[in-house]
């Protein structure tokens, strides 16, 4: 049996062509503890624009640094059943969330498995909001978790859950 990938970063677009270099950039240079291994999984919901080019050439100039799948899955309605329908596609033990039209951070991921390590639990990360100068508007989202009318919950574009235990 081969072992199991530490993580599984997910993305999920459409038509976010104009900003999705920026984040798989990002992605491809997480730092990442030496020995945890990952896979980037890209799924393209449907897009219009220069999406598909753009994750082609990003998959070619990184396939040999880690593992990359992706998907182009236009029928999947909404990004709840795109999420869902990747997540089922992943082999991390730590799966985790982002947007197309973010920026993660260089240690987003690694604060993410050593959050989730050993835990069987759903972490989100603060999420903040930059406008097109790159000036932060501190107040767009909370600091905590997200209210609702039914629930609280964490950000989807910044999040991870831990897969919990593997069925032999």
């Amino acid at each position: 049996m081969t072992q199991p990938y530490g993580a599984s970063i997910i993305v999920c677009v459409k038509n976010g062509g104009s900003s999705l270099e920026n984040q798989l950039e990002a992605v491809a240079n997480q730092k990442i503890s030496p020995g945890v291994t990952y896979e980037v999984i890209v799924v393209d919901n449907g897009s219009t624009d220069e999406t598909s080019h753009t994750i082609k050439l990003w998959s070619q100039k990184y396939t040999s640094k880690f593992r990359i799948k992706t998907f182009s899955q236009p029928d999947l309605q909404g990004i709840p059943t795109a999420r869902n329908f990747v997540a089922s596609q992943s082999e991390g033990e730590t799966i985790l969330f982002c947007d197309a039209d973010d920026k993660v951070s260089q240690d987003w991921a690694q604060a993410f498995v050593e959050a989730t390590a050993g835990r069987e639990i759903l972490a989100g990360g603060l999420i903040e909001a930059y406008d097109s100068k790159e000036v932060l508007h501190s107040d767009f989202f909370p600091k905590g978790l997200m209210q609702t009318a039914y629930l609280p919950h964490v950000g989807n574009c910044n999040c991870a859950i831990s897969r919990g235990r593997r069925v032999s």
